[in-house]
């Protein structure tokens, strides 16, 4: 992750997941916290320099927090400017609700469909 993003990174605070299906490369991404967002913009960068591309990006989506490393919208603008971002590189980007609580959430239907 830290190599491709050109950075130095110590932890994150969830498991990226890289997918490729029938010509897409989905970046999946179930949890976020502040300041997680510019890492995310650097690891699409360095995968487009390697000749790779992110065709569908999916992650979390807040409203007000305090936690994950965030204060009221901090963290929802984050991502709201991740999204932005996206779509200028033509990047399908799907922001899920987060927390999703229980068995059959949205992360576990996405994950495990054939």
């Amino acid at each position: 992750m830290g190599r491709i993003a050109g950075r130095n990174i110590r932890r994150l605070h969830s498991t990226w997941w890289l997918i490729s299906y029938n010509n897409d490369t989905i970046l999946f991404i179930g949890d976020l916290d502040a300041g997680e967002t510019a890492i995310v913009e650097d690891f699409i960068e360095g995968l487009e320099k390697v000749g790779t591309r992110i065709t569908k990006l999916a992650i979390p989506s807040y409203n007000g927090v305090n936690g994950h490393n965030s204060e009221g919208m901090q963290l929802a603008r984050e991502v709201a400017n991740l999204t932005n971002y996206a779509k200028a590189k033509g990047i399908t980007t799907i922001a899920l609700p987060h927390p999703v609580l229980g068995p059959g959430s949205w992360d576990e239907v996405w994950v495990r469909s054939p």
